[in-house]
């Protein structure tokens, strides 16, 4: 049975940052990434098409309405030389995001506007502190610098909430400047190429979205957790259900761990993606809505990341492999629940097991479904084999002040618990999984979740930046409440092409939840094939695919009555979809494919 509310659609999982868990922001990929394989290294096969419930005959590709997608306005000007630092267009990015996608800078006014900012060849200047300022048009708006690189290498200036756009509206010329000041003494030895003009343009304020017209922030207190969140949202309409799941976890993990909740948990939930669905740090934050097409289980949500919180009681510092492994371990799975040593064994029988020593050292820059089933399995592994309370004196060892390499410390404490180096655990763990036998099943299922994920991921980096793990702001919610910023944790894009690739994300996990892996596969598939013609971010993805056209044309349809699509389930020539008119009431709609194009049903 599904451990998912239903039925909502609580497609979220979250990956653990700061507190255990490390945010990244390395730039997006310039270019498309590859699409990811679906069965094993290969090629896919491609299943029938756009059927994915029983078998019928390929239906004909839809007429498609006409309509009218922004083109970006930003244009790449390289840098001359590699020791100068320099600034294009395209390296300033623009929050709360727009509605009409990533290359489009738009804003509706009264928003606070956060400023993004990454530079070329920072390195030429030998620290990463570069000043950087704002201006509208010769007015300053903010002064900053840039921060050291982060775990990825990259390093960008932010400026926080910095632009008051009340009582503005129409284009605005901005002009972002390095080194405003002239205060470097090398690394610039252009100052031509110092500055980057960008037009925004300021919509009226009652433009802005629907869900954040006369929305506040609210909140509520269980035994576990303080709650907040929007109002007029998908999270107030199931507020009783998610407090009572988040009690219900967070009881679980302390049981499980044998530890108590010392203080309550402040959760807040948002309306848009953030990564794989919200990140930990003073506070939780997760994405709570219903076109989540991060994929994932509420209940696991919770206790992952109550699992952060109450291990702080006897592991006040924590390597990252084993607080990740302990996580997983502890929810049961990490997108879903899932049988960890059999899920590794297949890993193992795959091939694609990163060494723990690297993945010690390198946990987030490593493909991110393998790090945590690695880590949840290695942690499962050395609990069963030496018991939970001697791995809990192992696991809250650690020192914040060791200056050797994570895996270092993992080996030393390893040999010092367990009598056994890094190197002759992993074979005493391998070995133990190999034990297991053919995990033929949990093969494929890896697989296709593997495929899924890092589809997601692709469309995240070339269609909604902002939400991808690598790449995102994470603001703090606590500040945004303070001063009632909605935009920061509603808006997203929604153009016809972006929902549609949404729902069909859905619609793939839906499938391989209900392990329908070739219907799953084929939207997989199609889903790559519109991304194969995205060649940078902001350029406007195609639907040559017949699949995916149909799913276009029936978003294009239910946009043009007045609805939002949330989930579309397409069988044969009928489909039903979930959407909203009045905000956040879910609606079901049928559609059926007439003379080619699709028509709403009374």
């Amino acid at each position: 049975m599904s451990r998912r509310l239903v039925p909502l659609i609580l497609l979220i999982v979250v990956f653990g940052l700061i507190i255990g868990c490390a945010a990244l922001f390395p730039q997006a990929t310039p270019t498309s990434p590859p699409s990811p394989p679906l069965l094993g290294e290969g090629s896919v096969t491609p299943g029938p098409s756009p059927t994915l419930r029983g078998r019928v005959s390929p239906l004909p590709s839809p007429t498609l309405l006409p309509t009218a997608m922004p083109t970006p306005t930003l244009a790449v000007a390289p840098c001359s030389r590699p020791d100068d630092i320099c600034l294009t267009p395209e390296d300033v990015r623009l929050h709360p995001p727009a509605p009409d996608g990533p290359g489009v800078l738009e804003v509706f006014s009264g928003d606070q506007v956060t400023f993004e900012i990454k530079a070329h060849n920072i390195g030429a200047i030998g620290s990463a502190s570069l000043p950087v300022a704002v201006y509208l048009g010769e007015m300053p708006i903010a002064r900053g610098q840039f921060a050291p690189a982060d775990l990825s290498g990259q390093s960008e200036a932010l400026l926080t909430w910095v632009w008051d756009t009340t009582g503005i509206s129409g284009p605005q010329t901005l002009s972002v400047t390095l080194d405003p000041d002239h205060t470097l003494q090398r690394g610039d030895p252009d100052r031509s190429n110092d500055t980057a003009q960008v037009q925004v343009q300021v919509r009226p304020a009652d433009e802005r979205p629907i869900p954040e017209q006369g929305a506040h922030w609210a909140q509520t207190e269980t035994a576990c957790c303080i709650f907040y969140y929007v109002t007029g949202t998908a999270a107030e309409r199931d507020l009783a259900q998610l407090t009572e799941l988040a009690d219900a976890s967070f009881a679980e993990v302390e049981a499980r761990l044998h530890e108590d909740l010392r203080e309550r948990l402040v959760v807040t939930f948002v309306g848009r993606v953030l990564g794989h669905g919200g990140y930990a740090g003073g506070e939780l934050v997760l994405s709570y809505l219903d076109r989540d097409y991060a994929g994932g289980g509420r209940e696991e949500v919770f206790l992952h990341e109550g699992t952060h919180v109450i291990d702080r009681a006897f592991a006040p510092t924590r390597l990252t492999l084993l607080a990740e492994g302990l996580a997983v371990y502890v929810a049961g799975g990490h997108f879903r629940a899932e049988p960890l040593p059999q899920r590794a064994a297949a890993l193992l029988a795959l091939g694609r097991m990163i060494p723990l020593r690297q993945l010690a050292d390198n946990f987030y820059q490593s493909q991110h479904e393998i790090g945590y089933l690695e880590g949840g399995a290695f942690v499962h592994y050395l609990i069963s084999t030496y018991g939970l309370e001697p791995f809990k004196a192992f696991y809250g060892a650690f020192k914040n002040d060791d200056p050797r390499p994570q895996s270092e410390q993992l080996n030393a404490a390893l040999q010092q618990f367990f009598g056994a180096g890094l190197e002759e655990m992993e074979q005493r763990w391998l070995a133990w999984l190999q034990a297991l036998g053919p995990q033929p099943h949990q093969e494929i299922d890896l697989r296709d979740t593997i495929a899924f994920y890092d589809t997601v991921r692709r469309y995240q980096q070339l269609m909604d930046p902002t939400a991808y793990f690598l790449d995102a702001w994470l603001p703090d919610f606590s500040q945004a409440r303070q001063r009632n910023i909605i935009a920061d944790a509603l808006r997203h894009p929604t153009t016809p092409e972006h929902i549609a690739l949404e729902t069909m994300l859905i619609a793939a996990d839906a499938h391989f939840d209900a392990q329908e892996y070739s219907q799953g596969e084929r939207l997989l598939q199609s889903i790559n094939m519109v991304l194969d013609t995205v060649q940078k971010v902001g350029d406007r993805p195609r639907f040559d695919d017949p699949l995916a056209a149909h799913y276009l044309a029936i978003v294009r349809q239910v946009l043009a009555a007045g609805y939002e699509p949330q989930r579309i389930t397409l069988t044969g020539t009928t489909a039903e979809v979930q959407a909203i008119r009045t905000w956040p009431a879910l609606v079901q709609l049928n559609l059926e494919l007439r003379a080619g194009q699709w028509v709403l049903g009374h």
